[in-house]
């Protein structure tokens, strides 16, 4: 029962994109997916799947309070010009001290809202990304 005590929640979760930290992150999704083909052989009736490599996806949901992201990513888009971003994830346990931590190499905005909104409601932003790797920093 202690360890589900201790279950962490987003408000354990701490993110830096580009070396400034998301102080107004709403949910961030990165998923690491294999990519594995399937391979059959006569006489077996088995389906065997062979790794073929992986990619880093997901999306980043901020509450909207700047330009920043079209500012950036506009003129990104605009002139063909990626900027070089990666993104720094902690997550902490504040019962012990320890962290997970991960750094998200070459991220690259795939899509971003210019508005999304609903009366009465906080704006937030939306932003898909791709990224080329993942390495771990810190483990719990």
């Amino acid at each position: 029962m202690d360890k589900l005590i201790r279950t962490f929640t987003g408000s354990d979760a701490e993110v830096w994109l580009g070396g400034d930290q998301l102080a107004t992150l709403s949910k961030i999704d990165i998923s690491v997916n294999g990519k594995f083909e399937d391979v059959t052989v006569c006489g077996d009736y088995r389906t065997y799947p062979v790794y073929g490599g992986y990619s880093v996806e997901g999306s980043v949901t901020v509450y909207k309070i700047d330009s920043t992201i079209q500012k950036k990513w506009g003129r990104a888009y605009r002139t063909g010009v990626m900027p070089d971003i990666k993104i720094i994830t902690k997550l902490r346990d504040k019962a012990t001290g320890k962290s997970e931590r991960y750094v998200i190499h070459n991220v690259v905005f795939k899509n971003f809202d210019i508005l999304n909104c609903e009366s009465q409601k906080p704006i937030e932003q939306n932003v898909s990304i791709q990224a080329v790797d993942f390495e771990p920093l810190e483990e719990i």
